[in-house]
């Protein structure tokens, strides 16, 4: 019997050792309140939780702050609690176990008594495993399990094959606040988290495209991008500081920021310098051209490429060299580029123009100007207009209606500004034939209407006596001739819109051509 207990010693042992962060469990079961037992209740308006457990040192604990007093009674293995009456998950605690809940949410009537026996789980009963990677921000923070002092290992670890509980941990590092939390691993399950801890010290992670340039903080040199400062390293309070990144390159720009930085939180930025040297490119309405910067000739801004320049301004001067160029002035410029700007100069090659006056006496006067050389139609407008025309020889065409048709050539020279009068001669036979078209169509009219009037009243007659007839044979000869008056009438009636509309026509064209004929004598007049 001896060697029995001996042995079973030793397996308790190589236990112990080989499970060395397994954490302890409680056993909590609810038993049935016993009858004919008084206890005393020092808070009438409490409820009381009477717990059986001969586990020394058992730490009771409310989500909802409802416990009032809690009791060991080490004599009789027993704790009392008392609770408020509102609805709570009561937690029981204590080193090395893992906690656990006395059972669901619970609301008790003042009183009420309920009670429960607490023991120790046995540790070598048969339980499910599973793994749990547990990770922190920054790593190399120190792993504590309630319970088991001896246990020192650092993130990241693997908790591998592990029993299927709740392992509450804390994590400490240095120039970092204590977290603590509670790790669940689940049956043939692998887990994993990964924590961020909150520094004493606000905490700077700055990067910068590109990468290398030098950090200023209040003017205290911090270090080249890529560059984090975490925990105790950075030794910054909360406040407002004044940041300064200047590239390694003079071609990219200095960013100078204000920043705030709060103690536990992460100032994290990526900041872009920007490319501060000027491009140019050129696109131009004509082709073949030279291009000219500050006087030398650019043979990349000619074939179409994107040039940069060393300051801000340069003077641009570009030269038409294609088919008739001596009609087209030099493009010149002074160029003012912002920094990192990519400018594309639009080249409008205009030839040398003469701004021509259209003149005329008269009004509304049409004009159709032709090139001669070319055929082209240049213009088709009225007269008393400004146009420029490009030193050549046009032919012009000057039409309204009332005169005859005028035509003649005109010579654009090299003056700036020309002025041509385009004066048509007044049609006075159209005036007569005006007059003649008035009085035919008013004519024609009146004969329509009276004779459709006619018609209308020979309809209406027939249309009477076929309402008084009374043999057959009078009927169908009087309503076939009502039919035959009526359509008659609408033809009239029909054509006489018709000449009504010639009508209208003629008084218009007789009233301008009167109009024009009185223009021409005020015209005469003044000669």
């Amino acid at each position: 019997m001896k060697y029995f207990k001996l042995i079973l010693l030793l397996l308790f042992l190589t236990a112990s050792t080989l499970l060395p962060a397994q954490l302890k469990e409680f056993e909590v079961r609810e038993l049935p309140a016993p009858s004919g037992i008084a206890l005393t209740m020092d808070h009438p308006d409490c409820a009381q939780l009477v717990i059986h457990s001969q586990i020394d040192g058992l730490r009771f604990e409310s989500n909802m702050a409802g416990i009032r007093e809690q009791r060991h009674l080490s004599r009789e293995d027993k704790y009392l609690i008392f609770i408020t009456p509102i609805r709570q998950i009561i937690t029981v605690k204590a080193s090395g176990f893992i906690e656990e809940q006395l059972s669901t949410a619970m609301k008790l009537k003042p009183k009420e008594r309920r009670y429960f026996a607490i023991d120790e789980r046995d540790l070598f009963i048969e339980r499910d495993k599973g793994s749990f990677l547990l990770e922190s921000i920054p790593s190399g923070a120190l792993i504590q399990i309630d319970g088991i002092p001896s246990f020192k290992e650092r993130t990241p670890y693997m908790f591998d094959e592990y029993f299927a509980m709740n392992y509450p941990l804390k994590l400490s590092l240095e120039g970092y606040e204590d977290f603590e939390f509670t790790m669940k691993i689940l049956a043939g399950q692998e887990g994993e988290e990964s924590i961020r801890l909150r520094a004493r010290f606000a905490e700077l992670d700055i990067k910068s495209e590109p990468a290398g340039s030098v950090v200023y903080l209040n003017n205290r040199y911090l270090g080249r991008t890529p560059l984090s400062l975490l925990g105790k390293e950075t030794s910054l309070d909360s406040g407002e500081y004044s940041m300064k990144i200047i590239p390694s390159s003079g071609i990219y720009n200095t960013i100078e920021k204000q920043v705030k930085l709060v103690v536990g939180e992460l100032f994290s930025e990526t900041f872009v310098h920007q490319d501060q040297r000027r491009w140019l490119k050129l696109s131009a309405n004509l082709q073949p051209f030279e291009a000219y910067l500050d006087g030398k000739r650019n043979t990349d801004l000619e074939s179409g490429k994107e040039v940069f320049l060393d300051g801000d301004s340069a003077e641009l001067k570009v030269i038409f060299v294609g088919k008739d160029s001596d009609k087209y002035p030099p493009y010149q410029k002074d160029l003012k580029l912002l920094a990192g700007a990519h400018h594309v100069e639009d080249i409008k090659f205009s030839a040398l123009k003469a701004t021509v006056d259209l003149l005329s006496d008269h009004n509304n006067i049409k004009l159709a100007i032709l090139n001669k050389n070319s055929g082209e139609t240049v213009y088709e407008g009225m007269s008393n207009r400004s146009i420029e025309l490009f030193p050549d020889v046009y032919s012009v065409e000057a039409k309204k209606k009332g005169f005859y048709v005028l035509e003649r050539d005109i010579v654009i020279n090299e003056n700036p500004t020309q002025s041509h009068i385009f004066n048509p001669v007044f049609n006075s036979h159209r005036s007569k034939l005006a007059t003649a078209e008035l009085i035919t169509s008013l004519g024609i009219v009146a004969t329509l209407g009276g004779t459709a009037l006619y018609t209308k009243s020979v309809s209406d007659s027939y249309y009477e006596d076929y309402q008084k007839a009374n043999l057959s044979s009078e009927v169908q000869w009087l309503m076939e001739n009502t039919e035959k008056w009526d359509k008659y009438t609408s033809y009239l009636v029909a054509a006489e819109m018709l000449a009504t509309g010639w009508l209208i026509k003629a008084v218009t064209d007789y009233v301008r051509i009167k109009a024009s004929e009185k223009e021409v004598k005020r015209l005469r007049s003044l000669d």
